[in-house]
């Protein structure tokens, strides 16, 4: 950023927006980054590196002051870009400009670690089996991303066999039926 976000920062001295919060009861602090291309992995390792940094001993009270302030419409718009991108350039160090192997080789060990996380240990050992034993398995979710890193999750499980039948990770919405 070229110049100073004067008004940003009297915002955030003018009014704590953590102040306000009633310190009694427990906040929810929700994040989301929007894009117009499929980033999925960058966009959870940006938010959770944001996370981490603004947040310490379970204390979001920077987070909130920072985030609060952007409800100001008078906040000048390149500020949020100017906080957000070190952590942008720096999550997509592991993804741009690399060759595909490795990319390939990063989204594989990502996706694997989401699955044995989200999948508790007694359906995730039913998934297994049922996949090892070339049975038909079929995965539904409204996230495409999630889809993806799931099958791909499911066919790394394997190594060091093979997957040999057909696998379709994602199908049209008209061909669910």
């Amino acid at each position: 950023v070229s110049s100073e976000p004067s008004e940003f920062n009297r915002k955030l001295q003018e009014q704590s927006w953590s102040q306000s919060v009633d310190s009694s009861s427990d906040v929810i602090v929700g994040l989301a980054i929007v894009s117009d291309r499929n980033e999925t992995f960058r966009m959870r390792e940006t938010l959770s590196t944001v996370y981490s940094d603004f947040c310490r001993r379970n204390l979001c009270q920077p987070l909130v002051d920072v985030l609060g302030n952007f409800s100001n419409s008078c906040v000048e718009e390149s500020c949020l870009r100017s906080i957000l991108e070190p952590y942008l350039s720096f999550t997509a160090a592991k993804w741009v400009d690399r060759p595909i192997h490795d990319q390939e080789h990063q989204f594989s060990e990502i996706s694997g670690t989401q699955l044995i996380q989200s999948i508790p240990p007694v359906p995730l050992a039913l998934l297994f089996v049922t996949v090892l034993l070339e049975q038909k398995v079929v995965l539904a979710s409204s996230r495409r991303g999630m889809l993806m890193a799931a099958s791909d999750a499911i066919v790394q499980l394997l190594k060091p066999l093979e997957w040999k039948h057909l696998l379709v990770p994602l199908v049209p919405e008209s061909m669910m039926n």
